[in-house]
């Protein structure tokens, strides 16, 4: 691989294959120009050189493979007969444990929707039921692994914020488990993370849900629920600080540009700075009252780019090494305009996942057979971009 110094990359420059920070994580995709937000990150970040098997594109020489090349069918028949009686045991195995996902979501979601609408209603709910939800989600989660293919393939109903909150509580207790956190310490994490927003549930639903721009009146109201949530987990519910600090940090940025105290860096409590990375990408992912979803893959791309300094980049590394750039259950084109979803990751390969065939390149449902395609041992076949897939 490559190896680029940073004080040498140039505004508007493309590389013909993606640009990486480090082996696991990607930085730019292939023929995305460098911005100079891009290299003004990367030198606050710390970061002297970046990696990739590409070369730089100019407007000057002409680029490889401009010219449309016609793809023969591939025959995967031949070489991945053994892999994919493995691989579809894995992705069986995957289907099979669906329903634990769902009944731990749709029990975890009745409780918050009523913990919440008793907070709503000036009521003290018990708290034990929560405790509950978060040990439950970590029980699951030592079962499911890789919590990306079940939320993602999940199909979300009912109110917005208790899907947002509850996506946002897993992903955060997988990060905690990446970090190797022990049991109690990702029990606060996911109690907490539960709670995050028990603040909103005091913010009128016709400013909580409006679909068109808030005036700055409702902007204000909105930040308030960071010290209505501290006040009610610390006050009415007797929680510990550090639980209650979720509900306080959790839109304070790394680099003191949040709210409401615009702490920056070593100040913001370690949970916290953890469940704002997963607060913040699975806002991205859901349909919002006011936008539409991202695809995970854009979200990933602009929390790198356009919000790193947003982050802890320690965790943001973490994040996106147990994620990854395409996670499991997202869609992808192939390089033979095939579709495909995402069964599996390659931590030492990215950028190439284990795919299960969707589409062929004309659009057919592509034949029971010899569906799953490990990428990392694909010479010739590859991921063009992200998709949307229904």
């Amino acid at each position: 691989m490559r190896i680029i110094k940073v004080s040498e990359l140039q505004v508007g420059s493309k590389f013909s294959k993606p640009v990486f920070l480090d082996a696991d994580n990607m930085f730019l995709n292939a023929d995305t120009p460098v911005t100079d937000a891009d290299i003004r990150r990367l030198k606050k970040f710390g970061f002297k050189e970046v990696m990739t098997h590409g070369e730089v594109v100019t407007k000057s020489s002409p680029i490889p493979d401009e010219t449309p090349i016609e793809l023969e069918p591939l025959d995967f028949s031949a070489n991945f007969d053994d892999d994919n009686a493995v691989l579809k045991q894995n992705y069986d195995s995957k289907i099979k444990r669906m329903p634990d996902f769902l009944t731990v979501y749709r029990n975890s979601f009745d409780i918050l929707r009523d913990f919440y609408r008793q907070i709503a209603d000036k009521k003290q709910p018990d708290i034990s039921p929560i405790r509950k939800v978060s040990e439950d989600i970590i029980e699951l989660l030592k079962k499911l692994g890789n919590i990306s293919f079940y939320l993602l393939q999940h199909e979300t109903d009912g109110y917005y914020l208790y899907n947002h909150v509850l996506y946002a509580s897993f992903y955060a207790i997988f990060l905690g488990m990446q970090m190797k956190f022990n049991r109690p310490k990702l029990i606060d994490l996911g109690s907490g993370a539960l709670l995050a927003d028990i603040g909103m549930a005091k913010i009128p639903h016709d400013i909580s849900d409006k679909t068109e721009s808030l005036r700055p009146d409702e902007v204000a109201l909105i930040k308030k629920h960071t010290l209505v949530g501290f006040h009610i987990l610390t006050g009415l519910l007797k929680f510990k600080k550090n639980i209650a600090m979720l509900a306080l940090q959790h839109h304070e940025n790394f680099d003191g540009s949040g709210y409401p105290q615009k702490l920056k860096s070593g100040t913001i409590d370690e949970l916290s700075r953890v469940y704002t990375i997963a607060d913040h990408f699975s806002a991205l992912v859901l349909d919002r009252p006011w936008r539409k979803k991202k695809l995970p893959y854009e979200a990933l791309r602009s929390m790198i780019s356009g919000n790193m300094n947003k982050f802890d980049v320690r965790y943001m590394k973490i994040f996106i090494a147990c994620v990854s750039m395409y996670p499991v259950g997202s869609y992808v084109e192939l390089s033979n305009n095939s579709l495909g979803m995402v069964v599996e990751s390659n931590p030492k390969k990215p950028l190439r996942p284990v795919v299960l065939l969707v589409k062929d390149s004309s659009g057919r449902q592509f034949p029971q057979a010899n569906r799953f395609v490990d990428l990392a041992k694909e010479d010739v076949l590859s991921v063009t971009k992200a998709i949307t897939y229904s």
